[in-house]
């Protein structure tokens, strides 16, 4: 065999090879690129709500949401053991939080008065005042507007 053959071979060889690491490294970042966008869709699907099982109201959560009589706040609570500004929750890192602003009856969560803020978890009962609220989860699709 020739040197110039022998050449040529270990060209093409060597183009189908860097070719095929390409379309291989192509293909695991659209993978990447998929499973991304498939969490992220996941993620947005999800809506944190609070629902008072007493009256029936279903609350969308926005990233702050302030808790009291106050009419300025998020989630108006008009009952006399609330306080006018009682509690906030927010959403930082991926995970929602409740804390108490010092009110006078003080914040509960599932029983537990709580002194510092705290993550919420799907199912978690807040009591505010004489006020029982669920945090929960739902699909986008059945959000209030």
């Amino acid at each position: 065999m020739s040197p110039g053959l022998t050449l040529l071979i270990l060209r093409i060889a060597l183009s189908i090879m860097l070719y095929g690491f390409l379309c291989a490294i192509v293909w695991v970042l659209w993978k990447d690129l998929q499973q991304a966008a498939d969490s992220v869709q996941d993620k947005k699907q999800l809506v944190p709500i609070l629902v008072n099982p007493a009256s029936g109201d279903v609350y969308d959560l926005q990233p702050v949401m302030a808790l009291g009589r106050n009419p300025d706040n998020s989630i108006v609570l008009d009952n006399d053991t609330v306080s006018y500004e009682h509690a906030l929750i927010t959403t930082r890192d991926s995970h929602w939080w409740i804390e108490d602003l010092g009110s006078s009856n003080g914040t509960l969560v599932n029983g537990v008065d709580i002194s510092a803020p705290i993550i919420l978890n799907d199912g978690d009962i807040i009591e505010i005042g004489d006020i029982r609220l669920r945090f929960a989860t739902r699909l986008a699709a059945q959000a209030h507007t």
